[in-house]
């Protein structure tokens, strides 16, 4: 995997958990203590700036009621998030 994948994947990951995260009207500072991260650490996944590890995703995937696979599946298998 290249570094422009890895930017991609850092993207499209951030974003589906910022869509979620609103979609459930909690504040990033609500979902990062809920899910054991610092604010900061999370704010960095959503910009894209940052990954989470897969314990981390799953973490904010249980508090956000989602399934881990919904964030990954089309990065992993398409290549892409559209």
């Amino acid at each position: 995997m290249n570094e422009h994948s890895l930017e991609h994947y850092r993207r499209i990951v951030g974003h589906r958990v910022r869509v979620v995260r609103t979609r459930r009207r909690l504040a990033i500072k609500e979902l990062a203590e809920r899910a054991g991260l610092s604010e900061l650490r999370l704010a960095a996944c959503e910009s894209g700036r940052r990954s989470l590890t897969v314990d981390e995703l799953e973490r904010v995937a249980g508090v956000l009621g989602v399934p881990l696979a919904w964030f990954l599946h089309t990065c992993v298998l398409c290549g892409t998030a559209d």
